[in-house]
């Protein structure tokens, strides 16, 4: 994992399928333990079809020896391949199959499992059966632990926010503030976007400007550890609150890109459970290539979850805000106060561009533009890319959008 989150995912593949071929008995516990080590990489990837592959090897050699660890690990790692395929029935058989192993599974596999089994639920349509699976997961947490886990705080939030109790998930966010950890991004459940989803869930052009930048430092923490399947949330949820925020598109170049990272593993979930504001955008991203023909794919998955009574986790998402108009402003003197350099940045920070990248496209170091954009935030007087896109908008600093 530590190879793969520096961008040497190959050469982890190549190292892992060699030891594991060079070994006499590949049933055993140390032969398996390297292939769960492998559909990690996989999931981390994006690459969901070579998880569920070697997730199923696992799992044909673990299950007949009694191995609850590995059998675990298998169960999770195929329970989220189908639920991010939105193959949700598919999904609840091997969540299910880990909740009745959850005493021999591990921790981390039995917790997030368990999460996953009642966000299944959820979806489609068995709200009450979901909430008896967080209840038991709470139950598992002080039995393994002595508390509830944050991840489980989380879940129940989630549960809120789907079921229509905004107020109450909105209490939760408020309360939750631990930091980011890149650890996290392995698991199914990942409290900060849940946090980000109940901000959103609104429509309230504060709150996404706030969830915009916790989407920030998650984009960037994706890039930084080459995380994929991350990535491809963070990206769908951009897109979402730069639309809440009038910035259309924006948010259409921000999807564009989340589709493209989706369309080799067939991610289908992530933008299903965004509801009618993601499906409208979808709806309006170019009509071109196989990506084009992915999105369209997502679509059905809309029209298919609807027959099937299935919800969005967005319940109050049906509302669409307009482009925020601009103030009459004196801009003279904002202008004055950025350099060149820093109006080159700014211009930049409304494109979906990591730093990194602008940092490429300008010919400058890393550091150097990282300083820029902080410059750019103090002088406009704000604390993130989009609010100081938008405020550079508002004040005709940059060319205000359609």
């Amino acid at each position: 994992l530590g190879m793969q989150a520096v961008g040497e995912g190959t050469a982890v593949e190549k190292m892992i399928i060699k030891q594991y071929e060079s070994l006499p008995d590949k049933t055993s516990g140390f032969a398996l333990r390297l292939l769960a080590a492998l559909c990690l990489k996989y999931l981390q990837d994006g690459q969901l079809k070579q998880a569920e592959q070697t997730a199923k090897l696992i799992l044909s050699h673990a299950k007949p020896q009694n191995l609850g660890v590995l059998s675990g690990w298998a169960n999770y790692v195929l329970g989220m391949v189908y639920y991010h395929w939105n193959d949700l029935k598919t999904a609840r058989l091997y969540f299910d199959d880990l909740a009745k192993i959850r005493e021999r599974a591990h921790l981390t596999t039995a917790r997030h499992g368990l999460i996953g089994l009642a966000y299944v639920c959820q979806a489609t349509g068995q709200s009450a059966k979901a909430w008896e699976v967080l209840d038991l997961l709470s139950r598992f947490d002080l039995e393994r632990t002595g508390r509830v886990s944050e991840p489980t705080l989380s879940a129940q939030a989630y549960l809120l926010l789907s079921g229509g109790k905004l107020a109450e998930a909105e209490r939760w966010a408020a309360d939750f503030s631990a930091p980011i950890h890149v650890n996290l991004f392995v698991l199914f459940e990942l409290p900060h976007l849940t946090q980000v989803r109940i901000l959103l869930a609104g429509n309230n052009k504060d709150n996404a400007l706030r969830a915009l930048t916790l989407l920030d430092e998650l984009l960037s923490l994706t890039e930084k550890y080459h995380n994929v399947r991350r990535k491809i949330d963070v990206l769908a949820l951009t897109a979402y609150a730069l639309d809440i925020v009038g910035q259309t598109q924006a948010s259409l170049k921000v999807l564009q890109q989340a589709t493209q990272l989706a369309y080799p593993g067939g991610f289908i979930q992530t933008f299903v459970s965004l509801g009618p504001r993601m499906r409208r955008l979808l709806q309006e991203l170019p009509q071109r290539n196989g990506v084009a023909q992915f999105a369209q794919g997502i679509l059905l998955a809309f029209e298919e979850q609807q027959e099937n009574g299935h919800i969005s986790v967005l319940v109050n998402n049906q509302s669409k805000t307009g482009s925020p108009q601009p103030p009459v402003a004196a801009v003279s003197d904002w202008v004055e106060h950025l350099t060149p350099r820093e109006m080159q940045v700014l211009t930049l920070l409304r494109e979906p561009l990591g730093i990194k990248e602008i940092a490429v496209k300008l010919r400058m170091s890393y550091a150097t533009a990282k300083r820029h954009t902080i410059n750019i935030y103090d002088k406009l007087g704000v604390g993130s890319r989009w609010e100081a896109v938008t405020k550079a908008e508002a004040l005709v600093i940059l060319t205000p959008r359609p």
